[in-house]
C-alpha cells in the first residue's frame, strides 16, 4: 500500500517554525536553539549523503546554521524554513566540493613545482 503524502501536522510544524523565527528576530536566541534542535539531524543527514564524510557533514551543518541565523531576516516565507535550510545545505556541500577540488589542484601544482626545482640526487 502506498503511503499518502498528506501530512496533517505539516502546517502546524511550519507555523511553529514561523513563530520561532519571529521570536529569534525579536531577540530570543533560545527560539533559534529550538529550530537547530529540530533540524540538526536532517541537515547533517543531507550533508553526509552529499559528502560521505561525517566530519565534513558536521562542519557543513555548523556553517548552515550560522549562515541561516545571519540571514534569517532575509527569509521571505518563514513557513519554508526547512526548505530554506535544505537549499543552504546543498549550496554549502557544493561549495565544499569546489573548494576541495581547487585545493587538490593547488597541491598537485605545488608538488610538480617542487619536483621541477628539486636538485638531482
Amino acid at each position: 500500500m502506498a503511503r499518502s503524502r498528506f501530512d496533517p501536522d505539516r502546517n502546524l510544524r511550519m507555523n511553529q517554525d514561523a513563530v520561532l523565527i519571529g521570536k529569534t528576530l525579536d531577540g530570543q536566541p533560545e527560539a533559534y536553539t529550538q529550530l537547530v534542535k529540530k533540524y540538526q539531524l536532517p541537515v547533517y543527514a543531507l550533508a553526509l549523503k552529499r559528502t560521505r564524510s561525517s566530519g565534513t557533514a558536521e562542519e557543513i551543518a555548523q556553517v548552515v546554521f550560522v549562515t541561516a541565523f545571519q540571514k534569517l531576516a532575509q527569509l521571505k516565507d518563514r513557513k519554508k524554513f526547512g526548505a530554506w535550510l535544505r537549499s543552504i545545505t546543498i549550496r554549502q556541500s557544493s561549495m565544499h566540493f569546489r573548494s576541495e577540488t581547487q585545493n587538490k589542484r593547488i597541491m598537485h601544482r605545488l608538488e610538480l613545482d617542487a619536483h621541477a626545482i628539486s636538485p638531482p640526487h
